[in-house]
């Protein structure tokens, strides 16, 4: 079963009650089939980002984990001073 929205509503439930708004959900996996992870985004209630929750359901995160991996390799490293 994918994360449950019951889930995702206790977390804006916990948030508005900290004074915060959730701005953005990505649901992700973790190198497994169903979406068992939530990345969440938050502000201030009140704030110019307070524009409602934006929910996006991310099947290749590992995926894109794993090309942000090899580009960061790619980058030269910093010598000890």
């Amino acid at each position: 079963m994918d994360l449950s929205q019951a889930c995702i509503d206790a977390c804006r439930k916990w948030a508005e009650a900290a004074g915060l708004r959730c701005i953005g959900q990505e649901w992700i996996k973790w190198g497994s089939p169903l979406l068992i992870d939530c990345l969440s985004t938050f502000t201030r209630q009140g704030s110019v980002w307070d524009v409602g929750n934006r929910v996006v359901k991310n099947r290749r995160f590992m995926d894109e984990a794993r090309c942000a991996q090899r580009r960061a390799s790619l980058a030269p490293r910093r010598r000890a001073a």
